[in-house]
């Protein structure tokens, strides 16, 4: 079944980002950290798209995930993933199919930690392919997450360029961002295991810092 991201309704679509954000706003928002991590993470959506074939309300999905994933700093910084996890799944979404709020959700549990397993509760009610989608989604958002590691925005873009079996990223980004290089490598699990690719990551100055 598709989602109403993919039907091109307009209304329906700021409609739906409206209560994203209302539900983000309810709880422990980071807004500038979340908005960059969500940035980040539809560049390499998009930059990967011949390789994932994915389409526009996938997409959708994963800038929802990217505001919401840790709202569950509200509970507690220790397991925030599961909290915000269990704060997607209890909130009230009008406008959206269980099955949307269930990879909404799952991805923001699997931003973190260990990587999903079929077996999985989370996972429990969504099909093999949905399932592919939180692979996916939460994989990219692992590593937008290392990417802004300090929450200091410091990885201003990221190229993406996939050759053989490697998938090269490149973080523009000024002095100081080994440790968003660091852990955009360390996140990069699940996107390599997903897109069968090995992730390589390398930093390079804006033009005109260097």
């Amino acid at each position: 079944m598709a989602s109403v991201e993919a039907k091109g309704n307009q209304t329906v679509r700021e409609a739906r980002q409206a209560r994203v954000l209302a539900v983000a706003r309810q709880h422990r928002w980071e807004e500038r950290h979340s908005r960059h991590v969500t940035a980040l993470a539809l560049s390499l959506f998009d930059q990967l798209a011949p390789v994932h074939g994915l389409a526009e309300d996938a997409r959708a999905l994963l800038q929802y995930t990217g505001y919401l994933h840790d709202i569950g700093y509200e509970i507690s910084a220790k397991g925030h993933h599961k909290h915000s996890y269990r704060i997607i799944m209890a909130a009230d979404w009008p406008g959206f199919a269980d099955w949307e709020v269930q990879v909404m959700a799952a991805a923001a549990r699997y931003h973190r930690k260990r990587l999903p397993r079929n077996g999985d509760r989370e996972l429990a009610e969504l099909d093999s392919e949905r399932r592919g989608w939180v692979r996916l989604l939460a994989g990219i958002l692992r590593v937008a997450d290392g990417m802004d590691r300090t929450h200091l925005s410091m990885v201003r873009r990221v190229r993406a360029k996939v050759c053989d079996d490697r998938l090269q990223l490149t973080l523009v980004a000024g002095i100081g961002a080994e440790l968003e290089l660091y852990y955009a490598l360390e996140k990069s699990d699940l996107l390599a295991e997903t897109l069968g690719l090995r992730v390589k990551a390398r930093l390079e100055p804006p033009a005109g810092d260097v």
